[in-house]
């Protein structure tokens, strides 16, 4: 235990792990979100779908029109989670975004499982970036959500 001039209890510990938490999740980069479809209106919608849900301190959602843009923008991309109608998947898989980044295949009416995938997605990525930061830890940090 902490050798202390005062006495610790749990509530100082669960104090001191909130502040700590803090100070990480402000120095953690956010996690890029990369919405793919073939129409401006469905982007608009996962976007502002995905503003609501999550909070945009930890989130950067890029927009991605297939067919429209030029698909070197994306290959340079890592640890992306990629959010796109399940119908494009195979399509992003063939092209080579699966490699380095994470597809969450999601319905157009964005369901209880497409927001669970989603948040698991985020703090998987989340994770990878703490591990980052200690790579000689063979510890599973607790997520940061």
């Amino acid at each position: 235990m902490i050798d202390s001039r005062y006495p610790l209890d749990e509530t100082h510990l669960f104090y001191l792990s909130i502040q700590l938490k803090s100070i990480m999740r402000q120095m953690l980069p956010s996690v890029e979100i990369i919405t793919v479809s073939d129409i401006v209106p469905e982007l608009s919608d996962m976007s502002l779908f995905l503003n609501r849900k999550f909070s945009q301190d930890f989130i950067t959602i890029m927009p991605y029109l297939l067919n429209a843009q030029s698909s070197a923008t994306m290959l340079h991309k890592e640890n992306c989670i990629i959010i796109t109608n399940k119908k494009f998947k195979n399509i992003l898989c063939s092209l080579g975004f699966a490699e380095k980044n994470k597809i969450v295949p999601i319905t157009i009416g964005i369901n209880d499982n497409d927001i669970k995938m989603i948040g698991e997605s985020i703090m998987e990525s989340e994770q990878k970036s703490l591990t980052n930061w200690f790579p000689n830890t063979k510890k599973t940090f607790v997520c940061l959500a």
